[in-house]
């Protein structure tokens, strides 16, 4: 798909911060084994906030000193129910499907006025959608020679009466936005590759089950991505918020236990459906940890069941 970078790496979380030993109602698991996990809070969306109030947000905060003018808008959501605009019983009232096409990627383009922007909406991905959203992106700008510059945005939040856990995860509501061009700019990551592994075969796996069979997959994922990228090597590995043990059990089986792991956010975001690779990258960046030319490994896991996997190559600072 030629040479793509993203950059401008932004996110937003549900407006109501929770600590965990206060929601053991809308919890699967005991509190006391999440926090033995390594997590501590999670964020969730007042009763009247959407997942299109997240994605607007997000674009809000991403283009407030810089904006943008997108040939494509990827609007990407984990759930099903996020890919349309609630509008109360109106479809039950009357019948008209229309109802039911109430797209939010629409109302993002007409909101920022990116009245050059074709839109596609991605899903079935699950917690893996960003790293899909930023494949879709660039290999469109790779078929259309007239297009430079794209925005991957994903929002999702639970809906209301939801437990806010998912494979002794707890979740947080949020979005996300991302920058996919052709060329660098400050700050920008290079793609050297993005892989999807989807074996639908465990598409209605349990719990234990979706635990259990991420550590083979993942690992299959990550080996054919390294060969994508030609590399042997990365110098960061950025995953999801899991659990605290999964990376330590993870790099031993890809041989890679000198390579640092970079998590930080699990404890104050937990796992943001799709998005907290996203927050540990900002996180690694903004310590001072990385340096132009390095090589990250991002990983996420999601239901489908789904492995997905990026290497970025570090661009200017």
């Amino acid at each position: 798909m030629g040479e793509i970078w993203i950059s401008r790496l932004n996110y937003v979380l549900g407006e109501d911060e929770h600590d965990l030993r206060e929601c053991q109602d809308h919890l699967v698991s005991p509190v006391d084994e999440l926090i033995k996990a390594g997590f501590a809070k999670h964020h969730v969306c007042s009763g009247e906030q959407t997942s299109l109030d997240l994605a607007q947000a997000v674009v809000k905060q991403a283009t407030a000193e810089r904006p943008v003018d997108p040939e494509l808008l990827v609007y990407a959501t984990a759930l099903p129910l996020n890919a349309a605009v609630p509008r109360g019983d109106s479809f039950d009232q009357t019948g008209d499907v229309k109802h039911l096409m109430d797209f939010p990627g629409s109302h993002i383009q007409a909101d920022a006025g990116w009245t050059k922007a074709s839109v596609f909406g991605l899903g079935q991905q699950a917690c893996t959608t960003v790293m899909g959203s930023w494949r879709l992106a660039g290999a469109l700008l790779g078929a259309e020679p007239d297009w430079s510059e794209a925005v991957c945005i994903n929002a999702d939040r639970f809906p209301q009466g939801a437990a806010y856990e998912q494979s002794y995860n707890p979740i947080s509501d949020a979005a996300t936005f991302t920058r996919v061009s052709r060329e660098p700019e400050v700050g920008a990551y290079k793609v050297r590759a993005i892989h999807q592994i989807t074996n639908g075969a465990l598409s209605l796996a349990n719990d234990t089950e979706t635990a259990g069979s991420f550590f083979p997959w993942m690992h299959q994922a990550v080996q054919q991505t390294l060969v994508k990228a030609k590399v042997s090597k990365v110098d960061w590995i950025v995953p999801q918020n899991t659990h605290s043990a999964a990376w330590t059990v993870l790099t031993r089986l890809l041989q890679m236990t000198d390579t640092p792991v970079h998590e930080p956010t699990r404890e104050s975001v937990a796992h943001m459906i799709s998005g907290d690779n996203i927050a540990n990258l900002i996180d690694l960046d903004a310590q001072g940890m990385i340096k132009e030319g390095d090589t990250v490994l991002m990983t996420a896991a999601g239901y489908g069941a789904n492995w997905q996997c990026a290497v970025l190559e570090v661009g200017p600072r």
